[in-house]
């Protein structure tokens, strides 16, 4: 995904699932937790060969990514010691877990086993730039800014349930054409 889709994502969870709790820092916690796992993109910075294979790596690696939403839940107490630290985490590492899933179903992958394994899975599902799933999850912001009073908390739950079901859709679309194409390959059509 690109940094603005991983930004929304995590406003969409801050506003919609995490404000009651973390109050104004609900939003901006989740957003920085929902690009964190980039980190290991500075190895871009190095221009190296290996930077390409490095990327998308220790940032996103299901060992790794949870250490990061500790170093920013830590950090976070730091400016805001009246939070708790608990909420704090649990929220820096839903940021992180959207933002590999998110990567997960695109059409690039991630290393989520590094550095034990350089195994790069993705399921492709959506691609790398989805103007469909980047809308839905900027029109909860776009209809307050239109209408003062909607509700948006309620319109952030709506827009992640609509971001399920588009998700859904698409991984289920992805499965009827590999169907497909599997029927054509065997001669069946």
């Amino acid at each position: 995904m690109d940094p603005l889709t991983h930004t929304l994502i995590g406003a969409v969870a801050g506003e919609g699932f995490f404000k009651r709790r973390l109050g104004k820092d609900a939003i901006p916690l989740l957003a920085i937790a929902s690009n964190l796992p980039d980190i290991d993109a500075i190895v871009m910075l190095t221009g190296g060969p290996m930077a390409i294979t490095m990327r998308r790596t220790f940032g996103h690696s299901v060992f790794l990514f949870p250490l990061w939403a500790l170093a920013l839940a830590a950090l976070y107490k730091r400016l805001r010691p009246e939070q708790r630290f608990s909420r704090l985490y649990i929220a820096s590492l839903v940021g992180c877990c959207l933002h590999v899933f998110f990567d997960l179903v695109n059409s690039f992958g991630v290393v989520a086993l590094w550095p034990f394994s350089q195994y790069r899975p993705e399921l492709a599902i959506i691609f790398i730039i989805d103007l469909v799933l980047t809308g839905l999850l900027a029109a909860p912001f776009i209809a307050a800014k239109l209408k003062p009073s909607l509700d948006r908390r309620l319109a952030c739950r709506v827009s992640a349930a609509a971001v399920c079901v588009y998700v859904l859709l698409c991984a289920g679309c992805r499965l009827r054409a590999e169907l497909l194409r599997a029927r054509v390959a065997a001669g069946a059509e």
